[in-house]
């Protein structure tokens, strides 16, 4: 896994081995909710942050729990400035018709969770870099003066709850058409509705592309340990083939780190003028497809087991059996 979760959480209570867990040490302030690019974190209060911001009109004003006084404030409550996301401002303004964000927070230097107000800033420079001229958003970052409140759970503070999350084995967390990464799916939207106006350079660093060499065996490992179904295999008699949906993939490294053959890279997407017009979601509000073929291997039954194995080896691995021979077709894009 990509450990963002880990890395943000302040009180340490994710630990990823076999699987995903959380001790009771969790406060549930949602920073592993906005770290995370591959929605295995449901946080309902996060994910819809940006219609409470328009509640408010063209201006409205977020303040960290932390600061004394925010409940007296006429706006938007967050556990930390972190939860505010790139897709969270992208919506708010395109959308929302949000165009100055006021934000206020502690003394972020002496917080557990000062890893919080970078992950805002980055998301604040990620949104001015993609609308580069185009002025629909200001965001105004300030201190409050005076002492921060101490910190505690936050499930008291929302009137649903802030953190739904379920502790399950990492090959059971890779998403499936019925399980979407809604957080990729609101950037995805928000970038559509954009078009022209967002800047093409920027997007590379949002989206990658995944390149196969002729090592790949076909096996199943990258397509299980992708956690937003970027990767999927069609397996048949005569072949396997990988298709890939760059729109999804959020370069978590996985597929790279899990493939036994060493056959996968990625790198950032270079992305033109038609590729962003088929960004924008349909009137079903899904997804138009894009998938590409990135890798044909070859395949026959084993003699000994009949089960599918690549044509370079003359039985299955199960069986033991190998001798290389040319069976991998790389699709050139």
């Amino acid at each position: 896994m990509c450990n963002e979760c880990v890395e943000v959480c302040p009180k340490n209570a994710i630990s990823i081995t076999s699987n995903i867990e959380i001790s009771g040490a969790c406060d549930l302030c949602g920073l592993c909710v906005a770290a995370c690019p591959n929605g295995v974190f449901v946080d309902q209060r996060t994910q819809d942050l940006w219609k409470d911001l328009q509640e408010y009109g063209a201006r409205v004003s977020v303040a960290c729990h932390a600061v004394a006084d925010c409940e007296e404030r006429d706006g938007v409550v967050v556990p930390c400035v972190g939860v505010v996301t790139l897709e969270c401002l992208l919506l708010a303004s395109v959308v929302g018709g949000v165009r100055r964000v006021d934000v206020t927070h502690g003394d972020c230097d002496r917080c557990e969770r000062r890893k919080g107000r970078s992950m805002f800033i980055r998301a604040v420079q990620q949104a001015t870099s993609l609308l580069g001229d185009v002025e629909l958003l200001t965001v105004n970052l300030r201190m409050a003066q005076g002492e921060c409140r101490p910190l505690s759970r936050f499930a008291g503070l929302y009137r649903r709850e802030i953190l739904s999350l379920l502790t399950r084995p990492l090959f059971s967390l890779r998403k499936t058409a019925s399980d979407v990464n809604e957080r990729r799916l609101a950037l995805i939207s928000a970038l559509g509705r954009l078009q022209s106006k967002v800047s093409l350079f920027s997007l590379e660093a949002l989206f990658s592309e995944v390149d196969v060499s002729d090592r790949c065996t076909g096996c199943p490992i990258c397509e299980a340990v992708c956690p937003t179904g970027a990767l999927v295999r069609t397996v048949t008699p005569e072949c396997i083939t990988l298709r890939f949906d760059f729109r999804f993939c959020t370069n978590c490294k996985n597929c790279v780190v899990a493939c036994p053959e060493c056959a996968i890279t990625t790198k950032n997407r270079s992305l033109t003028n038609e590729v962003m017009r088929n960004l924008i979601r349909d009137e079903t509000e899904k997804p138009v497809p894009m998938w590409h073929t990135i890798a044909l291997v070859k395949t026959h039954s084993c003699p000994s087991c009949g089960g599918i194995t690549p044509a370079r080896y003359d039985v299955c691995l199960a069986c033991q059996g190998k001798r290389p021979t040319d069976s991998v077709v790389i699709i050139e894009r």
